[in-house]
């Protein structure tokens, strides 16, 4: 993999209003440029309910937000994921057993002429996975995915994806529920992949319980 270049690019929690609202609707903005949804359809993802317990992560270049992506934790309102596929026996057993130790990632988004998509997406991810081990105790993710999205976590970040349900269309495209286990994922990269594992370690302790500061707020 060429690792992302990352040049001239903040990546970060997003923290203030006016921040996490410029993630939320460039999400929307993204959403309708790719033909996901229509203009009228906007609205319902620009605000959802989830976002009341979502964490906001930002790509900025300059003062300029190119990305964004958010964290939602598994609470009380649940997750997308969990009110929307039907999960197989895995996905079933693995929400289970693991129980508040899940978050899911969700609306990832690439400014339109931000440039290297590849790049953003993966420090946002790089970001996420940070948060998720060190401030939130979480070391499981679910997500939904399309085609394009399954692909840069799967072949280019070489990221361990599990398939936990059925695919079905949403937002005009096929999506399909997944699974990855971060210590999984972290120790697949350690032993294959060991460019890729600098990549998303780097700033982080080996031992998985403290880190040093790797973001700085939006």
């Amino acid at each position: 993999m060429k690792l992302p270049d990352l040049n001239g690019i903040r990546i970060g929690q997003a923290l203030t209003p006016v921040r996490i609202e410029e993630v939320r609707r460039l999400r929307a903005e993204t959403y309708v440029d790719h033909g996901f949804l229509s203009p009228e359809e906007a609205g319902s993802v620009e605000h959802d309910k989830y976002d009341a317990d979502a964490l906001y992560f930002g790509a900025l270049r300059g003062d300029h937000l190119v990305g964004g992506s958010r964290l939602v934790p598994r609470g009380p309102r649940g997750l997308f994921l969990l009110e929307n596929f039907e999960l197989n026996r895995q996905g079933h057993e693995l929400v289970d057993s693991v129980g508040a130790d899940l978050a899911e990632v969700s609306g990832l988004a690439v400014a339109r002429g931000a440039g290297d998509r590849f790049g953003i997406s993966a420090g946002l991810y790089r970001a996420m996975l940070h948060f998720s081990l060190t401030d939130l105790g979480v070391v499981h993710w679910v997500a939904v995915v399309d085609p394009a999205l399954h692909r840069i976590l799967a072949r280019l970040l070489n990221i361990v994806v599990v398939e936990i349900g059925e695919p079905h269309e949403l937002g005009h495209r096929h999506r399909r529920p997944v699974h990855i286990d971060l210590l999984r994922t972290i120790g697949h990269l350690r032993s294959h992949h060991p460019a890729e594992h600098a990549f998303f370690m780097g700033g982080l302790k080996l031992d998985l319980t403290l880190s040093e500061p790797t973001m700085m707020p939006l």
